[in-house]
């Protein structure tokens, strides 16, 4: 009994002690900078099109819809940004081989030449159907991993722990026929 206790006491230190770390964790991520270069995490629309002065010259990401070809515009997914000159946005396009139409959502990286003219380095062109078919394939197979766990573990209380069932639940078989009470009674 008292094996136990100590046990249960421990793993709720163990448990206290993750939840520090990873509060500890979240609260130093997000006293980092907005951008590191060594993650190839670069100032995207949401920080350049507010101030893009202080952006020129820096390696940057933008994505918005084409709205012209030759020169290459592209009208950037934020309500402050103006539009913004592709340079080179054929040249660097990685996706596809066709040239670039209007309507195409395209994702941008390179240098900020100008408050309104980027020299592309890399372009990517996406689909719109492709985000929903992302999250559409992810959820469904987030649906199927916990039925999966839900099927074959359990949480037991007492150790304060998933554990695997002795029998993995199943859905109810529904090929027997119901009785109703008529059919139930004897004859009279």
């Amino acid at each position: 009994m008292i094996d136990e206790l100590s046990n249960h006491r421990g793993r709720l230190l163990l448990i206290l002690l993750l939840l520090g770390a990873l509060f500890g964790l979240l609260v130093w991520y997000g006293t980092q900078p907005s951008y590191q270069p060594e993650l190839n995490d670069y100032p995207d629309e949401d920080q350049v099109a507010p101030n893009p002065d202080a952006y020129v010259g820096q390696l940057v990401t933008l994505e918005g819809e084409v709205t012209a070809t030759d020169p290459v515009v592209l009208e950037v997914d934020h309500p402050e940004a103006p539009t913004v000159t592709i340079l080179n946005a054929n040249a660097a396009l990685e996706t596809t081989d066709d040239p670039l139409e209007p309507g195409d959502e395209l994702t941008a990286f390179g240098t900020l030449e100008e408050t309104d003219t980027l020299d592309a380095d890399r372009t990517i062109t996406r689909e719109p159907w492709e985000a929903y078919y992302m999250y559409v394939i992810s959820f469904i197979g987030g649906i199927f991993a916990l039925g999966h766990f839900v099927r074959h573990w359990r949480f037991d209380r007492m150790q304060l722990a998933f554990v695997p069932r002795e029998q993995p639940l199943s859905l109810p078989d529904r090929t027997h026929t119901q009785q109703t009470p008529d059919s139930t009674r004897g004859d009279d």
